[in-house]
């Protein structure tokens, strides 16, 4: 463990920081697994992420974990650990800003590592187009288009 001192003036008042860091340089875990597919969501729904080991020692004790970026832990307490090698999160009511990808961890004894992940996609559901028209002659044949909102789903439109 590092401690980092900052002493600082501001405005004639001394600031002290102190940063501790620590550096774990654990090896990774030999392990391999599996997470949940990629996947795009309606606006408001819920996601839900399984992570499941797949091969592992099995004289090694693991904790599966997810994290919401690389850094950035879902706490354990929203994980449900469905036995010894998966795990489940669930997340309600997602919106545009949880797009991303989502990892699958590993931590042993000693080595840690992120084994799978898995991409979400939020978006809203389709909108009406914005503008359409059509136009034929003597009902042979007919051209239309029109203009849709982005919306962030793959949508395909059609015209009946």
């Amino acid at each position: 463990m590092h401690r980092v001192w900052f002493l600082a003036s501001l405005w004639g008042v001394v600031v002290t920081v102190i940063a501790e860091t620590t550096t774990t340089a654990l090896p990774p875990c030999d392990v391999n697994g599996t997470a949940s597919p990629d996947i795009t969501v309606r606006n408001g729904t819920t996601f839900e992420m399984t992570c499941l080991l797949t091969r592992w020692p099995g004289n090694e004790h693991y904790e599966i974990g997810m994290l919401r970026s690389r850094y950035d832990v879902v706490p354990a307490s929203q994980i449900r650990r469905q036995n010894a090698t998966s795990a489940t999160w669930t997340r309600p009511d997602v919106q545009a800003s949880d797009s991303g990808t989502y990892y699958c961890s590993v931590k042993g004894s000693a080595c840690e590592s992120v084994f799978s992940a898995t991409a979400l996609l939020v978006g809203y559901a389709p909108l009406e187009p914005l503008s359409e028209g059509c136009s034929g002659d003597h009902f042979e044949m007919f051209q239309c288009s029109w203009r849709t909102q982005d919306h962030y789903i793959r949508t395909r439109h059609e015209v009946f």
